[in-house]
């Protein structure tokens, strides 16, 4: 971000208009034909070749699309500083090839029968586990998902779960299209899971976390200005509580699940236990401390993650951008839960000052101002 002061006048440069609020989206248009045609070329098509397509994809969007390979690497320089730039360069471009394997596989999932779903998929020690002590133990438990490649791969863990399989619902974006959205829906369920419309199916969640099943949930999306002020590698963003409020009101049990990319089609689905009471705040903190420590402890798993999406983008509506605001703020709870006393500066903003001495002295407490309404900010003269 930059701030030019100009002789009687401030200009701000750096700024996109477009809100962060998920609802200033278009609508996602799919052709129900287009789909049907699409997955069935794509789950008869030998892996070797999808392999060769999904690398030629990713490589596209990552070489032949500036703002997109920026806004990758931008990510990556922010939360890993300490890697080198080949480093960013490698894991993000690996990010943009897992980007279009994870499509690929969605595009063919209607088409592909539990033996060869099987052969894709297996189930860690962990997951099992997970399910076993909920055999033992009934209890209302949340399944928390990132944005990790292959992440609609876990709508097949009936096939690879022994026994019987409990009741679980995954709360999803439906598509714009009814005739498209009923088709992928029926698809994904096909194997034993219930999706639930986020524009609908709130109602059915809770039911099925009161009856002690199992609710799934992505979390890891910017939540704009709906959402709760929290950082993650260091930066403040905005992140759904929708996890946190389902935890505190049935004291759940909360996991956070991950495939982990063994090769090109062929995943392990494993969990991890999220730590700290079943409170709105410790779950919603806790998520994004969980995530970071995932991406830090693994470049197979970093790689694997949506480094192109907006993650950080927040105070984007100009006339907020100079302050942070949103529907809650956790910043203070999450700064204590990782034991910090200040906030990390991670956001840059260059300010130009004026030629005139006077001129930059009646800058001064704008600037005074600017330090202490954005505190996350490092200012540069």
């Amino acid at each position: 971000m930059r701030i030019c002061f100009n002789r009687g006048s401030v200009t701000f440069h750096g700024f996109s208009r477009r809100k962060s609020n998920a609802k200033s989206r278009p609508p996602v248009r799919v052709s129900l034909f287009s789909l049907k045609i699409l997955g069935w070329l794509v789950a008869r098509t030998p892996e070797p070749l999808l392999r060769v397509l999904a690398a030629a994809l990713g490589d596209a969007i990552f070489f032949l699309l500036p703002r997109r390979r920026r806004l990758v690497l931008s990510n990556l320089h922010h939360a890993f500083p300490e890697k080198p730039p080949a480093w960013h360069r490698r894991i993000g471009r690996a990010s943009c090839r897992r980007l279009f394997e994870t499509g690929l596989l969605s595009l063919a999932t209607p088409f592909l029968g539990p033996g060869r779903y099987r052969k894709i998929i297996s189930a860690s020690p962990a997951l099992l586990a997970a399910y076993e002590q909920h055999r033992t133990a009934p209890a209302a438990t949340l399944i928390c998902s990132p944005h990790l490649a292959y992440w609609e791969a876990q709508t097949a863990e009936p096939l690879i779960v022994p026994g019987t399989f409990p009741e679980f619902g995954i709360i999803f974006r439906p598509l714009d299209n009814p005739a498209a959205n009923a088709f992928v829906k029926n698809s994904r369920e096909r194997f034993g899971m219930k999706l639930l419309s986020r524009k609908e199916g709130f109602a059915e969640a809770l039911k099925i976390l009161r009856r002690a099943g199992f609710v799934g949930v992505l979390f890891d999306q910017n939540a704009g200005m709906q959402g709760a002020l929290t950082t993650l590698f260091g930066r403040v963003c905005s992140t759904t509580e929708l996890p946190g409020l389902m935890a505190e009101k049935f004291d759940a049990r909360v996991y956070g699940i991950f495939p982990r990319r063994l090769g090109f089609w062929r995943v392990e689905i494993s969990v991890d236990r999220i730590p700290g009471p079943s409170t709105s705040d410790a779950v919603t903190i806790g998520l994004n401390r969980w995530l970071e420590a995932l991406l830090r402890s693994d470049d197979n798993l970093c790689a694997s993650w949506l480094w192109a999406h907006d993650r950080w983008r927040n105070q984007d509506v100009p006339e907020r951008r100079f302050r942070l605001e949103a529907k809650r703020d956790l910043l203070a709870a999450d700064l204590a839960a990782r034991g910090l006393a200040v906030m990390l500066r991670r956001t840059r903003v260059f300010v130009r000052l004026p030629n005139w001495l006077g001129d930059v002295v009646m800058a001064v407490p704008l600037l005074r101002a600017l330090r202490v309404s954005r505190p996350d900010a490092e200012i540069t003269l």
